[in-house]
């Protein structure tokens, strides 16, 4: 027990010093205080989400994840052959050796590439943690920290005279910090997220920073595991920010008819071809979830055709079950919807106020903007077709936050000056 206690604060610390002194975070516009602060808040979340977890929901995907990656650990004691492949080699297959079938038997996801890589992952920690599942939370929480400063410093580049508020809003909303750090898919693809657009933002800049466009093709690749739609859903949004950037191009025009294109596009191939009709693949995802996956808060979601016209229908109701059902629905519910209807609350009085703010004093927005605003309305509408539970819709929304929030915070006014407060 001591060696864990003992081992976790080594890694706090350690990680700690890493944040003071890598450029990546000093060069950040943070100071070296609030840094730690920020650190210190996602440890919270981290340590949090792996309690709360292990002792109301009887471990939930992330223990799981934790003891099936020992398993494999502990199969390198059998064979160090079986580890490697365990580790680097391919999955979803039925292994001809007796031995090696024993061991991947009860590794749950072993059929789910996506889900299975954060089982190498955490196998691959198992060397350093000796065990210790929150020592694989200070890591987590070190990645989601990678992506939180990464947005950080996009949007300071972007609206410098908001700093303070976008601190706020990055480091002390509840679900980046608590989701965003627990060992999960959700803080990878923070911090994926997080460095697509600071990469993007560095290419527009200098294109010549080659460096930046390796970077691009790392983070495509996470989401290709974490978050395949993501794919789809930047390409628009990518494209109508660089084609403002690069060509002058007034921006609203130019995301509105980007996204006009790709929607005829996307009506065009789901007549030529079913495997190509992403409104197919939206109805069997939303039939996942009504008929197997249950549990508390789940809502009712009309049924989805395979066709525009049905997804078309439902955008309202979308858009309804993702900003205001977390708040209607979790009043009577446990804490944790509880917690959730609190935080949809103040969202949307943020909506609110950053509607009626920019109504009596419109300011001129940029191209960045408007990416955050087309990728969080389309995320929240694919959340919002698909899913039927709301403590998964408060979870996997909470990867659009650190671009919805900052982009409404913009509009409300509140630059550093007006809050009396020095950088």
């Amino acid at each position: 027990m001591f060696f864990s206690f003992f081992l976790l604060f080594v890694y706090v610390i350690l990680f700690a010093y890493a944040i003071t002194k890598c450029s990546f975070f000093t060069k950040s516009g943070i100071t070296t205080k609030y840094l730690l602060l920020g650190y210190g808040i996602k440890l919270f979340g981290g340590f949090a989400y792996g309690y709360i977890y292990s002792h109301w929901y009887s471990g939930g995907d992330t223990w799981e994840y934790f003891d099936c990656s020992k398993l494999m650990h502990d199969a390198f004691y059998v064979n160090p052959r079986y580890y490697f492949q365990l580790v680097f080699g391919s999955c979803n297959y039925t292994p001809t050796d007796a031995e090696f079938l024993k061991i991947i038997t009860p590794i749950a996801h072993w059929s789910d590439e996506r889900t299975y890589f954060i089982l190498r992952i955490n196998a691959i920690l198992q060397w350093f943690s000796f065990g210790n599942y929150y020592v694989h939370t200070v890591f987590w929480v070190f990645f989601s920290m990678l992506g939180t400063v990464a947005f950080y410093r996009t949007l300071k580049v972007y609206f410098p005279n908001y700093t303070i508020f976008m601190y706020v809003l990055l480091f002390l909303q509840p679900s980046i910090f608590f989701w965003g750090s627990g060992v999960h898919k959700d803080g990878l693809t923070l911090m994926a997220l997080g460095l697509y657009v600071f990469a993007c933002q560095k290419i527009l800049f200098d294109y010549k920073k080659w460096q930046f466009y390796g970077v691009i093709i790392l983070c495509l690749g996470m989401f290709y595991y974490f978050r395949p739609h993501l794919v789809l859903l930047l390409l628009p949004a990518t494209i109508a920010w660089f084609l403002s950037e690069w060509y002058k191009w007034q921006a609203k025009y130019t995301f509105v008819a980007t996204y006009l294109v790709s929607a005829l596009l996307l009506v065009l191939l789901s007549y030529l071809s079913m495997d190509l009709n992403v409104f197919r693949k939206l109805m069997q995802i939303q039939y996942v979830f009504i008929l197997y996956l249950h549990g508390e808060g789940d809502i009712s979601i009309p049924f989805l055709q395979p066709t525009w016209q049905s997804a078309l229908v439902n955008v309202p109701t979308a858009l309804y079950n993702t900003l205001i059902t977390p708040f209607t629905n979790g009043i009577y519910r446990s804490i944790q919807h509880q917690l959730a209807t609190t935080e949809s609350l103040v969202l949307l009085l943020l909506i609110l106020w950053a509607t009626i703010s920019y109504y009596f004093r419109p300011i001129k927005l940029v191209a960045f903007w408007y990416f955050c605003i087309a990728l969080s309305i389309t995320f929240l509408l694919l959340i919002g077709l698909t899913t039927d539970n709301i403590g998964a819709i408060v979870r996997y929304r909470t990867i659009i936050l650190p671009l919805l929030t900052p982009a409404l915070g913009i509009l409300t006014g509140l630059t550093n000056q007006r809050l009396g407060i020095k950088e």
